[in-house]
């Protein structure tokens, strides 16, 4: 097994474990808290495990050499050869913790820009976001205090860990050319969530942050909308679509590396509450 067989089976084996540190955890949790604790003093948990397959488009480099990646949505299913995500959230009256664990691993054709030719293409990113949030602000809509407009702010960090590689057949030299990369870096970033709840079944949701600046990259913009149906007070499932875009340059010459593009698809998931 090569290096990059072992990589990506330490990533999958890496997010399985976090998946049941996810839902072990908040539940020993509950299970020590008092039923009868005012709620304003507890704790609250929310963990998510999602799926997004994002298509993917834009421009990359990989050791000086440029290529075209364009993965519709209708191609996702035969790019996608893993992917695997979970949310952690912890409240506390207005304040509360976020920790969100991407990985993604596609592979598929791209044109080559400095030939006149195509390319495969191999993509893996991992992200884990953390960070703070702020509940400012919470109107009630109508009688019922349940349904109600809440708004957040939302501040931390993004760590990527990015890994790109290409093989290039030359024409007429018949020569292969297999280059490939890693870059890892942290962002900052910040936004705000709204959440809107419409009745005790039906809820909706919007976020969206923007970060980079120049810290590690250049700019990244993050934009998530989802519709959640409750299923009980403890589970419900949302549905929705994300939106994911980086700008991100380092090297030179035989040593550039760059990803400028977006990735973009539905997303679906479950969310428990304790």
């Amino acid at each position: 097994m090569n290096n990059i067989s072992m990589d990506i089976l330490k990533k999958q084996v890496l997010v399985l474990l976090i998946m049941v540190f996810a839902v072990a955890v908040p539940l020993a949790y509950g299970e020590t808290t008092p039923a009868d604790q005012p709620a304003k003093s507890r704790w609250e948990f929310v963990t998510v495990l999602y799926f997004w397959g994002p298509s993917v488009s834009g421009d990359m480099t990989v050791k000086g050499i440029p290529a075209h990646v364009d993965i519709p949505l209708s191609d996702i299913l035969k790019a996608l050869n893993f992917t695997g995500q979970v949310h952690l959230e912890a409240w506390k009256d207005r304040w509360g913790l976020f920790l969100d664990t991407v990985y993604v691993n596609l592979s598929a054709d791209a044109d080559a820009r400095s030939i006149a030719g195509s390319a495969d293409v191999g993509f893996q990113m991992w992200t884990v976001e953390f960070g703070g949030l702020y509940r400012f602000a919470k109107w009630p809509l109508g009688k019922d205090e349940k349904n109600a407009l809440t708004l957040e702010a939302l501040a931390g960090g993004r760590y990527w860990n990015l890994f790109a590689s290409l093989d290039l057949a030359i024409p007429l030299t018949h020569t292969f050319v297999d280059a490939s990369g890693r870059k890892e870096w942290i962002d900052p970033f910040v936004g705000a969530r709204m959440r809107l709840d419409l009745s005790n079944r039906f809820s909706m949701s919007l976020r969206g942050d923007v970060g980079g600046f120049d810290v590690g990259s250049k700019f990244t913009y993050n934009a998530v909308g989802l519709v959640g149906y409750n299923i009980s007070p403890v589970v419900s499932v949302w549905l929705g679509y994300r939106v994911l875009g980086l700008n991100y340059e380092s090297g030179s010459g035989f040593n550039k590396f760059k990803f400028d593009g977006t990735l973009y698809g539905p997303i679906t998931g479950i969310v428990f509450r304790f």
